[in-house]
């Protein structure tokens, strides 16, 4: 995700609306390490932006997309890391485990 919200950051419209598309449209989609990108308000809009259409949009046989999410981020630095919208979103996809 990271490197995608790096290319989505270049001022190429057309490009940030390709990775954007890929990222929604994909049947699977693994978000590794959340948390590792640089925090502003723009990444959080992304995320959100990104996991929302995710979370409303079926694939074209109609099943539902999946997406995995890890994070090295504790359930509260995770809360305060993102906003609002994003952590409900993101608890409205997932279930969150623990690995110790």
């Amino acid at each position: 995700m990271k490197h995608a919200l790096d290319a989505m950051a270049q001022d190429d419209f057309a490009l940030k609306e390709f990775i954007k598309r890929d990222l929604v449209n994909v049947r699977f989609l693994f978000i590794d390490d959340l948390g590792v990108e640089r925090a502003s308000e723009w990444v959080s809009e992304q995320i959100y932006s990104i996991l929302d259409l995710r979370l409303y949009a079926a694939t074209p046989d109609g099943k539902p997309k999946v997406t995995f999410f890890s994070s090295n981020l504790t359930g509260n630095e995770f809360s305060n890391r993102y906003h609002g919208r994003s952590v409900r979103r993101i608890k409205e996809l997932a279930e969150f485990l623990e690995v110790k």
